[in-house]
């Protein structure tokens, strides 16, 4: 096409074609980058919720121990009988940190095992857990008692179960 063959006509057409074109990739654009500060916007007000619910959590803990911490002297440390000291009648009078908990956690043997509020359900986890192992192992141990003489079976058996409690145990 040869520029000199053009109208005018054609070339306004094709002029304001060209600018109805920009104008819409440009509104396109702008929307494109208010979308993305209204997401930033909304970003920055997650982020300040967070640690308002996180500061909200941390006062809720510490209104959990209204027990004061003992004083932080090295005699206080040492036991009681060692020094030949008996314990100070204000320590005696004190309340544990498990007594004054405010949680719903179950405390046992005076503080040193923690339950959750479901502790009951410890007892039915425990037997829907034992109850299939000690049925497989009973399975288990018969066939390796039928193939192994001299019941080496049974103390193969017997050894994998104390290495799997060990282990179940130490974690």
């Amino acid at each position: 096409m040869d520029p000199s063959s053009l109208n005018t006509a054609e070339v306004q057409r094709f002029l304001n074609r060209y600018l109805d074109l920009t104008l819409i990739i440009m509104k396109r654009f702008q929307s494109m980058h208010s979308n993305r500060n209204k997401f930033k916007q909304k970003k920055k007000k997650k982020k300040k919720k967070k640690k308002k619910k996180k500061k909200k959590k941390m006062m809720r803990e510490r209104e959990m121990y209204p027990v004061p911490m003992p004083p932080n002297d090295p005699s206080a440390t040492a036991h009681p009988g060692a020094s030949g000291d008996d314990v100070d009648d204000q320590d005696k009078d004190r309340p544990r940190v498990y007594q004054a908990w405010k949680g719903s956690n179950i405390f046992v043997c005076g503080g040193r095992l923690i339950f959750g509020p479901d502790a009951r359900s410890l007892a039915l986890t425990m037997l829907l857990i034992g109850a299939p192992a000690v049925v497989f192992c009973i399975f288990v141990g018969r066939k390796l008692m039928d193939d192994f003489p001299h019941h080496s079976g049974i103390s193969i058996l017997a050894i994998v179960s104390f290495l799997t409690a060990l282990v179940s145990s130490s974690t």
